[in-house]
């Protein structure tokens, strides 16, 4: 199962059952100065993690953004 992408640390989207928390979370990298790559993953990659688009696609939009 794919999980969403985590937006904070409070364990809805950003942990499992078994209490895994995404290192960039756990670590507060998104509030340190990464919040444009959140934003970016956000936008562009969980579309693809939900299926919506194409690897390419998400990939060529996360490029175009940077």
């Amino acid at each position: 199962m794919i999980r969403p992408l985590a937006l904070d640390g409070s364990g809805s989207s950003g942990s499992s059952a078994s209490g895994y928390v995404p290192y960039a979370v756990r670590e507060g990298l998104y509030k340190r100065g990464w919040e444009n790559y959140l934003r970016l993953l956000t936008e562009y990659w969980q579309p693809y993690l939900d299926g919506r688009v194409t690897f390419d696609d998400a990939i060529a939009h996360m490029v175009s953004a940077l």
